[in-house]
């Protein structure tokens, strides 16, 4: 059966908190975590960070190939410049 078939079921919802920057070799590492609120699994949800402080601004992406229903999944986005100020959300998602 679909998910989709019982209206109580919320889709894939998602929210995205980043972490504490951490600089190593020339790098700036900025940690995330994607939470799913939602009652269905997500597949190949993809999080972008954007730096608008620089000149041209600056994007890094990942993609977490599943986050399921009610959890959370961390991964990194990588920086040539400080992230403290980045914006990070996501973009993309399959449903499975």
């Amino acid at each position: 059966a679909s998910l989709w078939l019982n209206p109580s079921l919320k889709p894939a919802a998602f929210t995205v908190e980043p972490g504490k920057v951490r600089a190593a070799h020339d790098h700036y590492y900025l940690p995330v975590t994607i939470k799913n609120e939602g009652d269905a699994t997500a597949a190949e949800v993809t999080v972008e960070g954007t730096l608008t402080t620089t000149s041209p601004e600056e994007v890094a992406t990942t993609t977490f190939d599943f986050v399921p229903a009610r959890s959370d999944a961390e991964g990194v986005l990588i920086f040539s410049q400080d992230p403290s100020a980045a914006t990070v959300r996501v973009i993309s998602y399959q449903e499975p």
